[in-house]
């Protein structure tokens, strides 16, 4: 029995002498997981590796120690290998994978790598024809009627169609009625966000509208409740930015993070407003026009950038040549479109602007539309730019035919109309 006895406690020795080095590893672990945070942490607020850039660097080191431990090759038998950047450029193979998981799954796909990006990019238009682009119009006011929660869905003519007349069609709606509320498409979803309810309340509460599904889900609320709100997409997020609550003008600006499924606050806007609108391009989200907290119709323009090493703060850009509220605005082709609203009396505009990030840095006066609107929303897809919704005049009176305005030839044309014609809803394009 003895010398099981001592086998049993040197065992047990050995035990402690383990316990006591993996006590001093895990100390140490934490000791540098503290400092690396630390020194990201000067890095980033010194402008030498802003997180963005160090995170990208990260996911590429990851994505090679992957690839090395398991290098995706055939069978030894065929004496040959294959590379992930190989495989990306099997179209046939992409385009499988891309149609199985939705067109929503495009952008994370292009994130994997150049490679992968690129090969998206040439399958892009045959996924485009097969899932071709719907427009929503969400909620919304009636006519006296207060807040809608209905949802019209107009799908686009598919590419080389002609430019066909749309017929909006009935979609799901929401879960309860809102009003002055943005509405944006990201990852394959339509994010319905924030406004006002059936009660005139300000609301903080999201619906995301699934189309695969064809059903509604709630979303995360926004760290603050407000109607009058602007929203963009920007990446595989969602910029949030103004809106007016008790008696309350607002600059704040908040995030969604699709992946993490929570809001963040971002920098706060250079002046608090509502009624104003926002979109994005180039990696920049801008937002024109709107209503100051002291009343004033504002002309003023700013973006706020996500590329990596762009400014922290909003950054202020030439003003509109016509300042309004309540009107529409939209990416098409790298340039904003400003469309519609209402000037300091509150007279309906007719006027459309267009500003090119990469010009003069001016805005230009195109071709207005046939008659005023404003509480409208428009959206830019297929090389045309949509208007939708809105009123003419004193707010009791709703607009339901669709404009489309084509930036060649400088002209609009009438190419449907809502089910119910409705103003203060929002638009976005989704597949």
């Amino acid at each position: 029995m003895e010398p099981a006895a001592d086998g049993l406690e040197g065992v047990r020795q050995a035990l402690k002498r383990l316990e006591i080095r993996f006590d001093c590893l895990s100390g140490r672990l934490a000791e540098l997981a503290e400092e690396n945070a630390a020194l990201r942490e000067c890095l980033e607020l010194s402008g030498t590796t802003p997180a963005e850039a160090f995170a990208a660097r990260l996911h590429r080191h990851r994505f090679a120690r992957v690839l090395q431990q398991h290098p995706l090759r055939r069978p030894a038998a065929q004496a040959c290998s294959s590379c992930l950047t190989e495989l990306s450029r099997a179209h046939e193979l992409l385009f499988l994978v891309l149609g199985l998981a939705g067109p929503g799954s495009a952008c994370p796909v292009a994130a994997a790598s150049r490679a992968v990006a690129g090969s998206v990019e040439k399958v892009s238009p045959e996924l485009s024809r097969h899932f071709p682009l719907s427009i929503y119009a969400v909620g919304g006011a009636g006519g006296g009627r207060g807040p809608l929660p209905s949802v019209e869905r107009l799908t686009l003519p598919l590419a080389g169609a002609g430019e066909a007349a749309v017929s909006p069609l009935a979609a799901p709606p929401l879960a309860a009625p809102r009003a002055v509320c943005a509405v944006v498409a990201a990852a394959g979803l339509v994010y319905a966000i924030a406004g006002r309810g059936a009660d005139g309340a300000a609301l903080s509460s999201v619906e995301i509208y699934d189309p695969r599904l064809d059903s509604w889900s709630e979303a995360p609320s926004l760290l603050r409740a407000r109607g009058w709100v602007a929203a963009a997409r920007i990446g595989c997020g969602v910029c949030v930015v103004g809106g007016e609550g008790d008696d309350l003008t607002f600059d704040v600006a908040e995030k969604l993070d699709l992946g993490e499924c929570s809001w963040s606050p971002l920098p706060p806007m250079r002046c608090p407003r509502w009624a104003a609108a926002a979109a994005s391009a180039g990696g920049h989200v801008y937002v024109a026009g709107g209503h100051h907290d002291d009343g004033e119709v504002l002309g003023d323009f700013e973006r706020l950038s996500f590329l990596p090493g762009g400014a922290r703060d909003w950054e202020q850009l030439a003003p509109l040549r016509c300042p309004r509220a309540a009107l529409g605005l939209a990416a098409l082709g790298g340039s904003l479109y400003a469309v519609g609203g209402y000037d300091e009396q509150e007279r309906g505009l007719r006027v459309l602007e267009r500003y090119n990030p990469a010009g003069p840095g001016e805005w230009e006066a195109l071709a207005p539309m046939a008659a005023p609107r404003w509480g409208l929303g428009a959206v830019g897809c297929g090389g045309r730019l949509y208007v939708l919704g809105g009123t003419a005049g004193n707010g009791l009176v709703n607009v339901g035919v669709v404009k489309r305005y084509c930036p060649e030839t400088d002209a609009w044309e009438s190419v449907g109309r809502l089910r119910t014609a409705r103003r203060c809803c929002g638009v976005a394009a989704c597949r």
